[in-house]
Parts: C-alpha cells; structure tokens; sequence
C-alpha cells in the first residue's frame, strides 16, 4: 500500500494543480486504509471463531461498516475544501492495488523468482 502511494504520490503531483490538498487527501486515505486493513483481519480472526451461520452475518455486518466508513471519509473530503477527495480516493484504493499485485509480489520479490516444482 505504501509503495502505491509513493508511486500515487510522485505521479499526482506532476498532474494535479492542489499539490498540498492531493498529498493530505492521498495520505489520509493510505492511513485510514491501514486501519480498515486492520478491521478486516481483525473480524477474520473472530469469524473464524463462531458457528458458519453467525460469522456469515458477522462478516456481512462488518463488511457493511467498512463500506459505511469508506463513504463517510469520502463525503468528509468532499466537503472539506483542505483535502482532495481524488487523492482520498486514491489511498483508500490502495488495498485493491495491493491485493492485486501481491501474488506477483510475492513471487519474484519473496521467492528467488523461478517457477515451483511440479514434483
């Protein structure tokens, strides 16, 4: 997620006229995905936990909260002229880069890069 933003970061800069604003927004939205990162393993670690029936409803719930959180933070930006809602936008969209890329990742970054044995 940092190296997202990072790279978010050097090229918004080059394209956005509120440099100050884009940088807060997208920060704050890096820092506030952490958070929501730690919410979902938080609640994974207790459904696992509970009867099938009630972690489904657990995990429905908390998902509900996560998206509720994501709308409040963007409406929040929107509304307040000191932070750019795109660079929010941004940082709370970094997870997603994240989640995509971490099996690439993890291949040629942890592992040495070559396939795995198929014996």
């Amino acid at each position: 997620m940092v190296l997202f933003g990072i790279l978010a970061e050097i090229i918004g800069l080059m394209l956005v006229q509120e440099k100050i604003a884009f940088s807060i927004g997208l920060w704050l939205g890096v820092s506030l995905q952490f958070a929501i990162t730690w919410m979902m393993q938080r609640d994974c670690e207790r459904a696992v936990e509970m009867e099938a029936e009630q972690a489904e409803k657990y995990i429905r719930g908390r998902s509900f909260l996560r998206s509720l959180f994501w709308f409040l933070v963007m409406a929040a930006a929107i509304n307040i002229n000191v932070i750019s809602c795109i660079g929010v936008f941004f940082g709370l969209f970094a997870l997603k880069v994240a989640a995509l890329l971490s099996p690439v990742v993890f291949r040629y970054f942890i592992c040495d890069g070559s396939e795995p044995d198929s014996e």
